[in-house]
């Protein structure tokens, strides 16, 4: 049985490699970070301004940071898994469908 300390500590690294890699995408290109991870522009400004060690406060905590997109839209999350739905659709119309779900807001 797996240990809530060892639960814990996986989300952990968990937000910590989300968060390092929202940084690298929001400094690279800040518009297709924006879109790829879901997030306002408020929050990206935010986020991109984080100091390393703001990073690694922030990753500390035992709640994910990471949030499930099709959490609120059950249609589109049981359209995009149907079997053989990606041999029929394309990487543009997968983006297509993501992009039309509303950006996450801060808690």
């Amino acid at each position: 049985m797996v240990e809530a300390n060892d639960i814990s500590e996986s989300i952990r690294e968990i937000n910590l490699a989300y968060l390092l890699l929202a940084q690298r995408l929001i400094h690279h290109d800040k518009a297709i970070a924006i879109y790829r991870l879901g997030i306002s522009e408020d929050l990206c400004n935010i986020l991109g301004n984080f100091s390393l060690a703001q990073v690694i406060r922030f990753a500390t905590s035992t709640k994910m940071l990471l949030d499930f997109r099709f959490s609120n839209d059950e249609a589109a999350l049981k359209e995009i898994t149907k079997v053989g739905i990606y041999s029929r659709l394309n990487p543009v119309q997968s983006s297509i469908v993501m992009a039309g779900m509303p950006v996450g807001d801060i808690e």
